[in-house]
């Protein structure tokens, strides 16, 4: 496998047991094929036979039942760190929801209240009998929200 200096070491590490994770099932396999058998088939021959000169792996049945200990205790850490991953990402994603939603949450409160609070300072001036544009400049209320205000405070009375 080439390393991409850009990759983090996570991407490596999964990539690089992905392969032996593969392997070692694929050897598994081969062995349940054999046993099941129970002879030696063209295909165990020349398994066997590469096991033995390329890794210096001699197949005995001890080695059977270790390898598929191994291939069990494999898929058990596969799965347990999938999960405990896939644990860790729901949790950083509902953290991060939530403060996202915090801010949010805050930034429109206090955009309400300013709203809110510029409309009573409006409806404060309109009892004041001042001018429009200079209540519309005040509280950066529109010209036309301040008449929709000042026709509202008439009908209240």
């Amino acid at each position: 496998m080439i390393v991409n200096p850009n990759d983090n070491i996570g991407s490596i590490l999964n990539a690089n047991y992905e392969v032996l994770h593969q392997n070692l099932h694929q050897i598994k396999n081969n062995f349940m094929v054999y046993e099941k058998e129970e002879q030696l088939t063209e295909h165990n021959i020349r398994v066997s036979y590469d096991l033995d000169k390329k890794y210096g792996i001699t197949i005995n049945k001890k080695f059977r039942e270790e390898l598929i200990d191994m291939c069990n205790l494999s898929e058990g850490v596969f799965e347990s760190g999938r999960m405990k991953g896939l644990e860790q990402g729901i949790l950083q994603g509902i953290e991060q929801g939530m403060e996202q939603g915090m801010k949010q949450g805050i930034a429109e409160g206090i955009s309400k209240g300013v709203s809110k609070r510029n409309t009573e300072v409006a409806m404060n001036m309109l009892k004041l009998n001042m001018d429009i544009d200079t209540i519309s400049k005040a509280t950066e209320l529109s010209v036309d929200k301040i008449l929709e205000l000042q026709g509202s405070e008439k009908a209240s009375h």
